[in-house]
């Protein structure tokens, strides 16, 4: 099939298969919702300097007694998990706690203890939108389908810096139609902008469990009103 070597533009829109979505999905619950950063007085949830109004679309729910979450009913204090809403008409919850953290803050646990020295969501799911994810694509003429992502981290500074690797990348078309491929690229940006991209979600969800014994994930295909910086990368080609 054709090759791409352009870099689409900062305001191209973008489609993230769902696959490509969970990926974002696990990034925001462990970095954006971590209780050891919040109680390290660390990010969006302890400084309001770092909050910002964020998509309607963005409506994140920690489900853990769903089958599909592989859920237990208890956390490893013993604390019994309930449903947690965590991002509702654009704004971010509280930070999810163990028994220790809830301890060192003067709050309640919220049934996230994992044993370890940060409590994070455990079964973060991206409730579904209204589209099909072709109809996300016909609205995206001129951008890009993100397949998958890759090495998806954040790095150290203000308002949560990511990187990671876009994969699978295709041309849309006029009609919605995925077009020419585009090699691996390099993504990068801050992830509550990200967030505030959103402008779309698809009906249909993709479960992911990834290695390492980290939290399984639901979500749908989303839609990015702009897909922000993507810069070529010969380390990405490897």
């Amino acid at each position: 099939s054709e090759i791409s070597e352009s870099v689409p533009e900062k305001e191209a829109p973008a489609v993230l298969a769902a696959e490509a979505a969970v990926a974002l999905l696990e990034l925001v619950a462990r970095e954006v919702f971590s209780g050891r950063r919040f109680v390290a007085g660390q990010g969006p949830l302890a400084d309001p300097a770092e909050r910002r109004s964020l998509s309607a679309v963005v409506r994140l729910v920690d489900e853990p007694r769903e089958a599909i979450a592989l859920g237990f009913p208890f956390d490893y204090d013993g604390v019994l998990k309930r449903r947690r809403e965590l991002v509702h008409d654009g704004e971010l919850a509280g930070p999810v706690l163990d028994l220790e953290l809830a301890a060192r803050c003067g709050r309640l646990s919220t049934g996230h203890g994992v044993a370890g020295e940060d409590a994070t969501p455990g079964h973060p799911q991206w409730l579904a939108g209204e589209e099909a994810e072709a109809d996300l694509l016909r609205r995206s003429a001129g951008g890009i389908r993100i397949g998958s992502i890759e090495n998806l981290r954040c790095l150290p500074g203000p308002g949560l810096p990511f990187r990671g690797v876009a994969r699978s990348v295709r041309r849309i078309g006029a009609d919605g139609a995925l077009e020419a491929a585009l090699p691996p690229l390099i993504w990068t940006g801050k992830l509550l902008d990200l967030l505030a991209a959103v402008d779309g979600a698809a009906r249909d969800r993709a479960l992911w469990i990834p290695a390492a014994h980290r939290a399984p994930a639901v979500a749908p295909a989303l839609r990015l009103s702009a897909v922000g910086e993507l810069t070529p990368s010969r380390e990405a080609r490897g």
